[in-house]
């Protein structure tokens, strides 16, 4: 990965990026990383369709009740993958005073255009020609239509995944070592200054009134509002690197990092995982996105903690211990971890003093 450059340059499985034609961009695989593969067998695990056997079908209703229930499981699978990324990208925002909520809302607005659109998906095929055929020879085409469905879905998110991370919207990950890697993240930083002009009086005549109440005069002052966006793109080297599943992440995040993790869904939490590590060198480039374009470059030798959420090959949003200076929190699935494990454990000292006094 080329961190000082402002361009993300690194082979993923197959698939480059930001060297790639914008031409050939898409026409490249699916990366051939672990949580597409992971992604791809969990979907064919929850497949109804897969799980039919044609020698035990009298009838088409099994088979098209199936049908329907894998169109809703890819559907679900392609908003949810979305609606996660989207939910990392919302909590990158930064420079908003706590309580702000208009203000923070009025940020994403602005961020939501940025995000490219993902292609629409129609995941599987039913035709009249095909349903129209005999139970062994239907089951049979309908289970590969699956198998390509699946395909049909991973792809444009493997491509939305990519311009997410060409546009500096998401993080990359490489890996020098087993515990040695570097990746980064982005802040979005957006300030707003109301600057006010001239007063001026309006004046109109409205003929349907009583006469007296014809006339109104509006005594009225302009406003410019004008917003600043400042891009922050974050690269952590790190060593002695280790990762935890999200309900295993034993350290307080900061508040917006647990609002990301309290949206993700239950789908999609296997497949993220927390990497807690040291960084031993950091690099802040600051853009000013509004005003034109200049960007600021800092490289500090450091030696501080450094977490991030990675969704396979991709970071999420990350953060460093300077983001708990003022205090952290635990996510509301790592307090359902810790009330499961506390359950369990006050459940064994029980047991344990009554073996004893028995």
């Amino acid at each position: 990965m080329d961190t000082m450059s402002d361009r993300v340059l690194v082979d993923l499985g197959g698939r480059r990026f930001a060297g790639a034609d914008p031409k050939e961009r898409f026409a490249q695989p699916i990366p051939n990383v672990e949580l597409f593969r992971e992604l791809a067998a969990s979907i064919r695990q929850g497949s109804a369709l897969l799980a039919l056997k044609s020698d035990e079908l009298t009838t088409k209703s099994p088979i098209y009740a199936a049908y329907a229930q894998d169109l809703a499981l890819l559907r679900r699978c392609h908003a949810e993958f979305q609606g996660c990324v989207r939910s990392a990208v919302r909590c990158s925002i930064t420079a908003v005073a706590p309580g702000r909520d208009r203000a923070w809302e009025e940020a994403w607005q602005l961020l939501a255009t940025q995000i490219p659109h993902t292609a629409d998906v129609q995941p599987l095929d039913l035709p009249h020609t095909r349903a129209a055929k005999p139970i062994p020879e239907l089951l049979v085409e309908l289970q590969a239509e699956m198998h390509e469905g699946v395909e049909r879905t991973l792809r444009p998110l493997a491509d939305w995944l990519q311009l997410l991370a060409e546009s500096e919207l998401i993080g990359i990950v490489e890996w020098s070592g087993v515990d040695v890697g570097c990746y980064s993240f982005f802040r979005h930083e957006f300030t707003t200054a109301v600057t006010r002009g001239k007063k001026r009086t309006e004046v109109t005549v409205d003929d349907s009134q009583r006469f007296g109440s014809k006339t109104t005069y509006r005594i009225l002052r302009d406003r410019t509002v004008a917003t600043t966006q400042v891009l922050e793109r974050h690269v952590h080297h790190i060593v002695d690197a280790k990762l935890h599943k999200i309900t295993d992440y034993p350290h307080p995040v900061p508040s917006h990092v647990a609002m990301f993790l309290n949206s993700v869904p239950a789908s999609l939490e296997p497949h993220l995982l927390i990497v807690e590590g040291t960084i031993t060198k950091e690099e802040r480039h600051r853009r000013l996105i509004a005003e034109g374009t200049r960007t600021e470059t800092e490289v500090l030798s450091v030696y501080k903690g450094s977490p991030g959420v990675l969704f396979g090959p991709f970071n999420l949003i990350g953060w460093s211990s300077d983001d708990l200076a003022s205090g952290g929190v635990f996510s509301s699935k790592q307090k359902a971890a810790k009330r499961k494990t506390g359950s369990a454990r006050e459940r064994l000292r029980r047991a344990t003093g009554h073996l004893f006094t028995a």
